[in-house]
């Protein structure tokens, strides 16, 4: 195992969000046995996540007017926009 070729305590796995989920459950139903294993979710699922969180805080507070009448995001896409399902769109309207 590479893990102890490598003399490591803990090895780090880093997976997108499907996978997170489901190690997750299998490391919670036997911690005794995977204890070294720390999963980590990859950057673009994070960032995609953050993306919904601010959509669902800010979506009803005048933010999806704003981006739609600004001209920033089309009317069509801004839902998806603040679900954090257009990763583009949505951080290039959060850095505006």
């Amino acid at each position: 195992m590479m893990k102890t070729e490598l003399e490591l305590e803990k090895i780090v796995v880093v997976m997108d969000q499907a996978l997170f989920a489901k190690a997750c459950e299998i490391l919670w139903t036997r911690p005794q046995i995977y204890d070294s294993i720390i999963p980590v979710m990859g950057n673009f699922h994070t960032i995609c996540n953050l993306l919904l969180i601010i959509g669902k805080l800010f979506g009803n507070s005048g933010l999806r007017d704003l981006a739609v009448e600004s001209g920033t995001i089309a009317e069509g896409s801004i839902r998806k926009v603040l679900e954090g399902r257009q990763y583009n769109r949505g951080v290039r309207l959060h850095k505006l």
